[in-house]
């Protein structure tokens, strides 16, 4: 293995001399075939983490101070995107395509929708204690709906 034992902070360094063009990275093989790289690729500015032949996982210690490994974001191969524990974002948070949300929502601010395509809608409670629900259009729901405290029955 390299080791790299120094008294500052900087420990390592790949310089690509030259053309400021040339794309550094750093390569994983296993038998000769290239696995996975890191790479900073000069064009736009972007540091690329790649595994050419499986998943990617973000781990991190399940608690601060302890050495254990925890699996907290994972995107397969073919694009699927998994995340487990708090998902926080301070700007827009866009998602394309079928999302899958379990456990609880909570918005803390206003929430835009431009369409909903539902064939079931099942829980016990949509609520809101200071939001206005102004207009709706709710296909093939079972149940009630509560608008300001006025049960409507959608069976």
């Amino acid at each position: 293995p390299l080791v790299a034992n120094t008294t500052g902070h900087q420990a390592f360094v790949i310089n690509s001399d030259g053309n400021a063009n040339n794309n550094p990275y750093m390569e994983f093989q296993q038998d000769g075939t290239r696995r996975a790289f890191i790479q900073f690729h000069d064009t736009d500015n972007t540091l690329k983490l790649t595994s050419e032949f499986g998943n990617l996982e973000l781990r991190a210690a399940a608690t601060a101070g302890s050495d254990s490994d925890t699996t907290y974001l994972t995107v397969k191969a073919g694009g699927t995107i998994s995340a487990s524990g708090n998902l926080s974002s301070t700007g827009n948070l866009d998602i394309d395509g079928t999302s899958n949300l379990q456990g609880d929502v909570t918005l803390q601010s206003d929430l835009s929708v431009v369409d909903v395509n539902a064939t079931n809608i099942t829980g016990s409670e949509i609520s809101s204690s200071t939001a206005l629900f102004t207009t709706a259009t709710i296909d093939k729901i079972g149940g009630a709906i509560d608008f300001n405290n006025e049960i409507k029955n959608f069976n």
